[in-house]
């Protein structure tokens, strides 16, 4: 759970998930509360690091990509196919974790459904 008074930002973050929430309900508000609750998720997680030694190390690697590596857009494929909402992508085991779609939240909790899939991967850097 993200103590939202450790930082402004996280106040605001919090914030505009209130206001979504406040939107009504529709398929539409869901996906866009879930997105703003992982940003605010994402913002607490960089604000406040609780990876160990280890994690550290893995994340840091040349094949492994993720979505706040600095490393810009890129294209995640798996045996060819591109991958949509990847948030981790490991080129040397050959695994991608992604968001189902339709995004499903886990039920009693906020976080979305995420997929394991394995093969080649490769990933591309986009042209913006």
């Amino acid at each position: 759970m993200t103590d939202i008074s450790r930082h402004p930002l996280l106040k605001q973050a919090y914030d505009v998930c209130q206001a979504i929430e406040q939107c009504g309900a529709s398929v539409q508000l869901t996906h866009a509360v879930c997105k703003a609750s992982n940003l605010l998720r994402s913002i607490d997680e960089y604000l406040h690091p609780r990876q160990t030694a280890d994690e550290i190390e893995y994340f840091t690697q040349a094949h492994v990509h993720t979505l706040g590596d600095g490393r810009g857009l890129r294209r995640i494929l798996v045996d060819g196919v591109e991958v949509q909402n990847a948030s981790l992508a490991d080129t040397e085991l050959g695994i991608v974790v992604a968001a189902d779609r339709p995004f499903r939240v886990q039920p009693g909790t906020d976080r979305i459904v995420e997929c394991v899939l394995m093969g080649d991967v490769r990933v591309e850097p986009m042209d913006h």
